[in-house]
């Protein structure tokens, strides 16, 4: 067991009038202790497919070391409220290695959508809401974080794609990018950044925030399993994205109606996924609500155990990538039949037809 330090840094609810600085933040510690075993590999699936013999990279530093969570908040969330919602998901980590830095600001209305000229990504270019000492003071605690990451100053590809990360970060929170994403810089080094819309509700901020921490928390994705000095290709990796967004979104719901005492996760994973079937069909790409519910499907028939997802063994090492493909039967199944979905006294399930086809 490894005790892990939460520093919180605190701010005061975001506006263009408020006159938060670093200074005037809190600083919040408090110990949590979690499981921090050597990674076990999932065997989450039947043998559908040849094992794979991907071997996960090693890690920047050998020295044992327990990772820490700092959460930097400038937006008008509770920080006590962000740091329930983090203690409550990486309680349920099967294994935790890499210090995270959960960054949630705000942003205002959109200026224009797709501004991926400005920013490298399909992200939507909004107002900002911060004043720009704020903001300055945002982007250099952000900065210094990185530059502290084991792999800032280290040669090759690592200190490259860390110093790639600050600049990508620094783009996206200056640039008010409506950002939602989960930055590696290294492997011992993850973030989950989020900038919440003003017209955003709080249940809404709380279930993205916890699947952006999902991927953070997530040991081997495509970064560490096809690093560029490695033998994979990242497209391996990405072409089986549906497990990355369906798993992390089923476990925010599930995360948040134990956060909130709701009872139906499961009823709200089919509703959203059923409402996006509505309005784009039914196939899946990397649609996170469609996907979480072809996992929902999956474990429904016995196929992924929920512990696997919840506690993101699955990710203990490369080989999801060959386990969730098209090539194996159950992951196949799934992601055919998981809109195969009905309401029945006001809870949404999955039909007979989709259960035991």
């Amino acid at each position: 067991m490894v005790s892990l330090v939460i520093l919180l840094l605190a701010g005061c609810g975001g506006g263009t009038d408020s006159a938060l600085t670093v200074a005037d933040s809190s600083l919040v510690t408090a110990a949590v202790t979690v499981a921090a075993e050597a990674p076990t590999s999932t065997s989450t699936l039947a043998a559908t497919s040849p094992p794979s013999t991907t071997s996960a990279p090693a890690p920047t530093t050998a020295t044992p070391r327990g990772p820490t969570i700092q959460i930097i908040n400038r937006s008008s969330l509770a920080t006590a409220d962000i740091r329930n919602w983090t203690e409550v998901a990486t309680a349920k980590m099967s294994f935790w290695q890499a210090d995270i830095l959960g960054v949630v600001w705000p942003v205002g209305a959109m200026i224009r959508e797709d501004a991926r000229d400005k920013f490298d990504v399909p992200f939507n270019e909004m107002q900002q809401v911060l004043a720009d000492d704020v903001l300055s003071e945002l982007l250099d605690d952000v900065d210094a974080w990185i530059d502290a990451a084991p792999c800032a100053d280290v040669g090759g590809w690592r200190g490259e794609q860390a110093r790639s990360i600050k600049e990508n970060v620094r783009l996206w929170i200056g640039g008010s990018a409506d950002a939602s994403t989960a930055p590696d810089p290294c492997f011992e080094s993850r973030m989950a950044i989020y900038a919440l819309p003003t017209e955003v509700t709080a249940a809404t901020a709380q279930r993205i925030y916890i699947h952006e921490l999902y991927h953070a928390l997530s040991t081997y994705l495509t970064t560490h399993c096809a690093p560029e000095d490695g033998p994979e290709k990242p497209e391996k990796y990405d072409a089986q994205g549906w497990i990355v967004e369906g798993t992390a979104d089923y476990f925010s719901y599930v995360v948040q109606a134990e956060i909130n005492g709701e009872p139906h996760p499961v009823s709200a994973i089919l509703q959203a996924a059923n409402n996006d079937a509505k309005e784009s069909g039914t196939d899946l790409g990397r649609n996170a609500a469609k996907a979480a519910a072809a996992v929902r499907l999956m474990i429904e028939r016995g196929d992924l155990a929920e512990a696997d997802v919840l506690g993101a063994t699955m990710f203990n090492d490369c080989n999801w990538a060959n386990n969730f493909s098209m090539s194996g039967p159950a992951a196949a199944y799934a992601r055919t039949n998981w809109h195969l979905i009905e309401q029945h006294d006001g809870i949404w399930r999955f039909t007979s037809a989709a259960l035991n086809g």
